[in-house]
């Protein structure tokens, strides 16, 4: 089970995550985002989990390539999270240097908000409610993932309903944001993070 933690605003926060065994360390780059940091800030995230096992990844919803490259290369950042429009024209162009994850926006029903775009396994799909800043997950009992392997349970997962979205869709990772943050000051909590790392790893071997 892969745990990414997402909207990483602190060094501090990446490098807690990454002790805590977080497989990635997600970063937002949209200007209309609470958590969205600076290219300086990110630079400093990542370099925070250098010595460790975590992967910085960019939170790209709108960026043209030709940004995503100069980010990234002035972070160090290795992996990138897309949606947006000209997603295949960004696939093709970005495949070759990058792990791909790509957002597929859920409604509160359980439904997708659009069909999936061709892509092979390699690339992580990530569902997510529309909305998610709210931290509610979408309708876990009526959501169905499409024929894709390789996927991530985003929007609302936190340590109170990890269980029940494992049991019952069996993901390959979670992806959490506001589920372990601190009210109010978009930090990390340690003790959060910590327990629902433990609590997914313990979870996802209690299912193989």
């Amino acid at each position: 089970m892969k745990v990414k933690i997402c909207g990483i605003t602190h060094p501090d926060d990446a490098r807690e995550a990454a002790k805590a065994g977080a497989d990635y360390i997600g970063m937002i780059f949209a200007k209309d985002s609470r958590r969205c940091v600076s290219e300086e800030k990110a630079k400093y995230i990542v370099e925070a989990i250098q010595e460790g096992n975590s992967e910085p990844v960019g939170v790209f919803p709108e960026h043209s390539v030709e940004e995503i490259l100069a980010i990234t290369e002035t972070t160090g950042i290795t992996s990138i999270q897309l949606s947006g429009e000209d997603i295949l024209f960004k696939f093709s162009h970005l495949r070759e240097h990058f792990s791909i994850f790509y957002v597929v926006s859920v409604y509160s029903n359980g439904q997708p908000s659009a069909a999936l775009p061709p892509m092979n396994d390699a690339v992580t799909v990530v569902y997510d409610h529309i909305g998610g800043e709210r931290g509610s997950p979408f309708d876990w009992k009526a959501f169905s993932p499409f024929q894709h392997n390789n996927w991530m349970l985003g929007g609302g997962v936190n340590l109170w309903n990890i269980k029940e979205g494992i049991s019952l869709l069996n993901p390959r990772g979670i992806d959490v944001s506001s589920g372990v943050e601190c009210p109010g000051i978009l930090r990390k909590d340690i003790f959060l993070m910590q327990a629902l790392i433990n609590s997914a790893k313990e979870l996802s071997s209690s299912t193989l």
